[in-house]
């Protein structure tokens, strides 16, 4: 059985909302062109995959989506509210 090993990189959420209110993550190492400047960002951490940036994301805000350009297997509005629910019902339950 082959175990592959997914590389580290590092993700950011954009301290500003877009209209619609959405947090965007972003990997600093894909030379997005939709990049904010770093200094209105926050660093999530070094993530293999965008789902575990989403969720840390969601740590600082309650409504993050994936950016279109660098992670667009997270910018499914229905991905992203699932994983905002299935966060917030942990913080919830956590906060009880």
């Amino acid at each position: 059985m082959s175990h592959e090993t997914k590389e580290l990189t590092m993700h950011i959420v954009d301290r500003n909302p877009q209209v619609s209110g959405d947090h965007i993550v972003y990997r600093t190492d894909f030379g997005c062109s939709l990049l904010p400047a770093i200094e209105s960002c926050v660093e999530v951490g070094l993530h293999s995959e965008c789902r575990s940036a989403m969720k840390e994301a969601l740590h600082h805000f309650s409504q993050v989506d994936g950016c279109p350009e660098c992670l667009p297997q997270c910018n499914d509005q229905a991905t992203t509210d699932s994983v905002n629910a299935a966060v917030l019902a942990a913080v919830t339950i956590s906060n009880l």
